[in-house]
């Protein structure tokens, strides 16, 4: 994508919040409390989603949330200009989409809504991994490749779930991690759950290996894991 498309996706996104505020807070304020008790189902439901009623209350309050958020005029607005804006760039762009449709299928990892995957069990050929996903877990295990002797990229941005790398021992590797709400495990170290992360890690050789995997993940309710195998 241009930096003027992106420029006018995030023109595009600015006014959508400003518009989402003053209606939520000067028109729809009854709109406050059911997204608040949504919100909190959402928090205890990633906090304690080891349990099977808590994963019940957090989904509930996703449901809730959705329901709530379409019944919001500034919502249904932005999802139309939305719909518009990828027909538009889909049908000026056929040949390059097709291109790129055709890349995306020999990557392990898919572009998903709702859902968990993983890579093969048996071995497979390296390909950079880059990938959206709105809900669900994925795990990428590097020990069942071969890294190419060069710097290899995880690009994951995932909205509600939960990623765990695999790395070989004698790989190294670097973690930027960004959420606004989420925790991470890397290696030995790891944070607590809290409020907008930005977490930057590597390990000692990384920056002089010339085989090396660079890690770069964002999301809203995340946790990242890397661990060795």
């Amino acid at each position: 994508m241009k930096w003027k498309e992106k420029g006018i996706l995030q023109r595009l996104m600015i006014v959508a919040v400003i518009l989402f505020s003053i209606e939520l807070l000067f028109i729809r304020t009854g709109f406050l409390v059911p997204i608040g008790f949504a919100s909190l189902c959402m928090y205890f439901g990633w906090k304690k989603r080891k349990k099977i009623i808590w994963k019940l209350v957090g989904w509930l309050g996703v449901i809730i949330l959705i329901a709530l958020a379409f019944e919001l005029i500034t919502i249904r607005l932005l999802f139309f200009v939305l719909l518009i804006w990828g027909v538009v760039q889909l049908s000026n762009r056929k040949t390059s989409a097709y291109n790129v449709l055709k890349q995306d299928t020999a990557s392990p990892i898919q572009n998903l809504v709702i859902g968990h995957q993983t890579t093969p069990t048996s071995p497979y050929v390296w390909k950079d991994i880059s990938f959206n996903q709105l809900i669900g877990d994925s795990q990428i295990d590097l020990t069942g490749t071969v890294l190419p002797e060069r710097e290899c990229f995880i690009v994951a941005q995932q909205a509600i779930g939960e990623l765990t790398v695999v790395m070989p021992y004698n790989v190294e590797f670097s973690v930027k991690h960004t959420s606004l709400f989420g925790e991470t495990k890397i290696v030995e170290s790891s944070t607590n759950s809290n409020w907008k992360q930005n977490i930057y890690y590597e390990t000692v050789g990384f920056q002089s290996s010339t085989s090396r995997v660079r890690i770069i993940t964002t999301g809203f309710f995340s946790r990242v894991k890397v661990i060795r195998g």
